[in-house]
């Protein structure tokens, strides 16, 4: 773009939609040119990531807080294409730590209670708009095509992976797709899914830990977290090695999501990338 990133913040060539800052920080550590705006009572950071012009937004958990974000994001900066980013959990046996899959379907899961009952899966699953193929990354075992299943609960341990994985076949599990991608259908957007695992289909988040997923704002994180430590000392021992997992999968998507704009082309005959 001939303006800077500053003057031209009304319009982005793609618009970032991940649920928590850290995932955010991941990728505004990678920008150039950034700046960050007040949108909706939240922050959007602006810049430019690999070669494109970006706008990305921590929209905070669950469904309603990641289509509230995509309406944010398209209405304020007007993107071309819409990429929903951040952490999963693998479904898959063959999904290892920070491994990227990167959707071509995404279904929707409710009223699923932990080991009890079969998930209630909403409708088909919806099809994700192809990449252009000058973001098809390279051949990789860590990167892989498959279906993301979105659920209204949070998946902790390997007995309920696997119980979602056998009714649905989905390779991994969020908190937040299904609803960035029906938003941006809605508001005509081309829209992709890149996560990164954190927790493997074999791997168990304890339950208390695992609440914190949940918990809404920082504050309400924060006493949820001094709550669970005067119950259970050792839970901080889990909560540091659920972060050390989580930065390392937020690096993972980043570094992929920078790889894939390295090759975008504002000036293809549709201001979108080339393929």
């Amino acid at each position: 773009m001939p303006k800077s990133v500053g003057e031209s913040i009304d319009r982005v060539d793609v618009g970032i939609v991940v649920a928590m800052p850290l995932e955010a920080a991941a990728i505004v550590a990678r920008m150039r040119d950034c700046v960050t705006v007040r949108a909706g009572g939240g922050r959007v950071s602006l810049g430019r990531f690999g070669k494109a012009t970006v706008a990305i937004m921590a929209s905070g958990i669950g469904g309603e807080a990641a289509a509230r974000g995509t309406r944010l994001i398209a209405a304020g900066h007007r993107p071309g294409r819409l990429v929903a980013a951040g952490l999963c959990g693998g479904l898959d046996p063959g999904l290892s730590r920070n491994a990227i899959l990167i959707a071509d379907r995404v279904g929707m899961c409710t009223s699923f209670v932990d080991r009890t009952a079969e998930p209630v899966v909403e409708g088909g699953p919806l099809p994700i708009d192809p990449l252009p193929t000058t973001w098809n990354p390279r051949p990789d075992d860590r990167v892989r095509r498959g279906m993301l299943v979105t659920s209204d609960t949070v998946v902790a341990t390997a007995a309920a992976k696997k119980i979602l994985r056998d009714s649905t076949q989905a390779s991994a599990v969020d908190m937040e797709s299904w609803w960035a991608v029906v938003e941006a259908r809605r508001l005509g957007l081309p829209v992709h899914v890149v996560r990164a695992v954190c927790d493997t289909a074999t791997e168990t988040v304890p339950g208390d830990v695992a609440s914190l997923a949940t918990a809404g704002s920082a504050a309400r994180i924060a006493g949820t977290a001094v709550r669970l430590l005067w119950n259970r000392p050792s839970a901080a021992i889990d909560m540091v090695e659920l972060r050390e997992r989580a930065h390392s999968a937020a690096d993972a998507v980043a570094l992929h999501l920078e790889t894939m704009l390295e090759h975008w082309r504002p000036d293809s005959a549709d201001g979108s990338p080339g393929g």
